[in-house]
C-alpha cells in the first residue's frame, strides 16, 4: 500500500493535514444530519457522497491500516474500546483514528436504505464495522438490509450478535424488539409478544414496543398469551439469545467499576458504574451514583 512506504515525516504530514481538515468534515456531517432529519435524501446524498469517495481513497492507499504494533478504530466511547480489547485480547496497541471512517460509513450506510439501495448499504455499513466492530447501532442497520430483502435468518443472526455489543438498556430493548418482528413473521405469536414485554424491562412504556404489540395480536387475530418463563428460556436457548443482557457485558462493568473505585479514580469508577446500572437496575450501584452526585 502507497501509506505503508511513506516516509514518517510524510504521514505526519498527512496527519496533521486531515486533522487539520477535521473541522471542516464535521460542519458538512451536521448539515448531513439536519438534510436527513428533514428527510431530503437526495441533497443529503449530495452531501455524503465526497466524503464517502475520500474515505474509500484512503483506505485504498493504507492509511490508517493496522500494521505490526498498531490496530486502528473509530470507537465511539471507551467501553466499546474495552469491549473489543477484552475479547480479541490482542497484544496491539489501539489507536483512535483522527479521521471518523465508521460515522461516515454508517451514515451513507443508513442513507442508502431510505434510497432503497439495500445492497451497497450493506457493504457501506460493513464497513463502518471494520472500524468500529462494537457498535451494535451499525448492525441493526445492516440487519435492517437483509429484513426489508426479506431474508429472516441474517436478520436474525445479526439481532442475536448485537446482544453481544449491547452495553445500553436501549440497544438490549431493541434486540428483543428485533425478536419480536423476527417471530412475528414466523407466526410465533406467544414468542413475539414474549419478546415485545421483555423489551419493556430495558425501556418501559416504549411507544415503538406498544406498536408492535398491537400489530402482533391484530395479525393473529386474538389475545395472545405469554408462553411461561421455562418455555421461554427453551426457545431461547434454541435459537441462541439470551434472556436479558449480557452477562459478559455485566461483569465487565462491573469489574472495571470496582477495579477504579479501589484505585480510587471516581469518574472512571462512575462511569462503568452508570452503565453496570443501566444494564441490571442494580439498587446498591444506585445508591453509589447517588452518592457520589451529592
Amino acid at each position: 500500500m502507497m501509506y505503508e512506504f511513506m516516509p514518517a515525516s510524510a504521514k505526519e504530514e498527512l496527519a496533521a493535514a486531515m486533522e487539520k481538515d477535521d473541522a471542516g468534515m464535521g460542519e458538512q456531517l451536521e448539515r448531513f444530519e439536519f438534510l436527513m432529519y428533514k428527510k431530503n435524501f437526495d441533497a443529503a446524498l449530495e452531501v455524503i457522497e465526497p466524503l464517502v469517495r475520500k474515505m474509500d481513497i484512503l483506505t485504498t492507499a493504507g492509511a490508517f491500516q493496522d500494521d505490526k504494533a498498531s490496530e486502528y478504530y473509530c470507537f465511539n466511547e471507551l467501553f466499546e474500546e474495552i469491549m473489543h480489547h477484552e475479547r480479541t485480547q490482542s497484544e496491539k496497541t489501539f489507536r483512535m483514528c483522527p479521521i471518523p471512517f465508521a460515522k461516515i460509513y454508517s451514515y451513507y450506510g443508513s442513507l442508502l436504505i431510505d434510497l432503497k439501495r439495500y445492497e451497497e448499504a450493506e457493504e457501506a455499513l460493513e464497513k463502518a464495522l471494520r472500524w468500529n466492530p462494537s457498535s451494535a447501532d451499525y448492525l441493526f442497520e445492516l440487519a435492517e438490509t437483509w429484513k426489508i430483502r426479506g431474508d429472516m435468518d441474517r436478520f436474525l443472526e445479526l439481532t442475536i450478535r448485537a446482544f453481544d455489543k449491547s452495553f445500553k438498556s436501549a440497544t438490549v430493548a431493541r434486540c428483543y424488539r428485533n425478536l419480536g418482528y423476527y417471530f412475528t413473521e414466523m407466526k410465533r405469536w406467544d414468542m413475539a409478544v414474549a419478546c415485545i414485554v421483555l423489551s419493556f424491562e430495558f425501556v418501559p412504556a416504549d411507544k415503538n414496543g406498544q406498536s408492535e404489540l398491537y400489530y402482533i395480536e391484530h395479525m393473529a387475530g386474538r389475545h395472545v398469551e405469554m408462553p411461561k418463563f421455562d418455555e421461554f428460556r427453551k426457545v431461547a436457548d434454541q435459537y441462541g439469545f439470551p434472556t436479558g443482557p449480557s452477562d459478559e457485558l455485566v461483569q465487565m462493568a462491573g469489574n472495571y467499576a470496582h477495579y477504579f473505585t479501589f484505585h480510587e479514580n471516581s469518574e472512571m469508577a462512575d462511569y462503568f458504574l452508570r452503565i453496570f446500572y443501566d444494564l441490571t437496575g442494580d439498587e446498591e450501584a444506585k445508591a453509589i451514583l447517588e452518592c457520589h452526585q451529592n
